[in-house]
């Protein structure tokens, strides 16, 4: 495929990483991450998105991560896709990708996004992304990224309380219907990672917390802990660790409404 040969001419033409470690990326994590301090607006600030987070807003540990965004009516927000592997060990790597599982796109019109390269870089996306079951993957041309929890991916928009409150979860729906990331060998070599979901006005999911399972109520598919879904009336299921694609009937919703579950999550 024509994705696949530019991963292999653009990764190649990186220095392979010093050592073993820093190039085998098993155990890694894609976390959606909101920073509420940092608020979207037109004009981006002085070296972009990803370098105002890193400049002020960077995490490093498990208990930072924020994957829930809360308004009560429309907000400007930027949410960020981190990096991170267990263990903090600092890692190299040449290419990302990850897609977007099904979600109502109206929770969150999304404005401005992209990759978060560490010089300059290639980005190949399928054609309705960011929306439902799209996805990207994106590579650099030359510097590689290097260290842990850092920023490969922002969004910019705006999130709407009053068609929420919904889950954006991370997924394998990118071009090659893979979610991880690339090192830098030649040829490159690729790792599935851990997903995060990013939720609007309730709780996501990341690396830390109650686990997180499938909740059904009527057809709709969350990913909460299991008191939060006893909370909705709903059908938990700890089998299941996905809403993609939804495992959940196509039945009536059970009587709850969604201003039973706004009230629930706010």
């Amino acid at each position: 495929m024509r994705w696949t040969m530019l991963i292999l001419l653009l990764c190649g033409l990186v220095a392979n990483g010093a050592g073993a470690d820093p190039t085998n990326l098993e155990g890694g994590m894609l976390l959606a991450h909101f920073v509420p301090e940092l608020v979207y607006t037109s004009d981006a600030p002085p070296g972009g998105w990803c370098q105002a987070y890193l400049d002020t807003y960077a995490i490093s540990s498990c208990e930072e991560v924020n994957c829930r965004i809360d308004t009560p009516d429309t907000a400007p927000v930027i949410w960020f896709v981190l990096a991170y592997w267990f263990g903090d060990e600092a890692k190299e790597w040449c290419g990302a990708e990850f897609g977007f599982g099904e979600y109502d796109p109206r929770i969150f019109y999304c404005v401005e996004y992209g990759a978060c390269f560490p010089g300059t870089g290639w980005e190949y996306s399928t054609d309705g992304w960011p929306g439902p079951n799209e996805g990207t993957a994106f590579f650099v041309a030359h510097t590689p990224w290097v260290g842990n929890w850092l920023p490969v991916y922002f969004f910019g928009g705006y999130a709407y309380a009053s068609y929420g409150p919904g889950q954006i979860e991370l997924a394998s729906a990118s071009p090659a219907s893979l979610a991880g990331t690339w090192n830098c060998s030649t040829p490159p070599q690729f790792f599935h990672a851990g997903l995060g979901i990013m939720g609007i006005n309730m709780d996501g999911g990341g690396c830390f917390g109650p686990p997180n399972h499938v909740c059904c109520v009527g057809s709709q598919c969350f990913l909460i802990p299991e008191t939060a879904c006893s909370d909705l009336g709903g059908e938990w299921h700890p089998e299941l660790y996905t809403c993609v694609p939804n495992p959940c009937e196509e039945t009536p919703a059970l009587g709850t409404s969604w201003g039973t579950i706004k009230a629930l999550y706010r």
